[in-house]
């Protein structure tokens, strides 16, 4: 996959193949004869689902080569990272003081 987002022929194949095996292995699951439909729907899922994960991953990629140094020595490696989750942004807490000063400046 290249950086603008196209995905190279064999690797999308691959994906293709993958998406087939993840809806063959969902139905055997269910215990369920799909018919056709049924199956080029589930396997659409699963390759959407593939397909938008390696672009997400390759946006995190793109956008941390382009981040300042100091922003990527202190981010998370992504193993660190739970599935499916980003990690915890945190904002400063408001002291009194700076509350006191934004009550006069309103």
């Amino acid at each position: 996959m290249s950086t603008s987002g196209r995905i190279h022929g064999e690797f999308l194949r691959l994906l293709f193949f993958l998406s087939k095996k993840q809806a063959d292995d969902y139905f055997a699951a269910l215990g369920y004869e799909a018919h056709k439909e049924e199956f080029c729907h589930r396997r659409g899922v699963f390759f959407h689902r593939n397909r938008c994960t390696i672009g997400m991953a390759c946006a995190q990629a793109v956008a941390l080569r382009g981040a300042p140094p100091q922003l990527v020595a202190t981010s998370l490696p992504l193993a660190a990272c739970r599935p499916h989750t980003l990690p915890p942004i945190t904002f400063p807490v408001p002291t009194m003081g700076r509350v006191a000063k934004v009550a006069i400046l309103s």
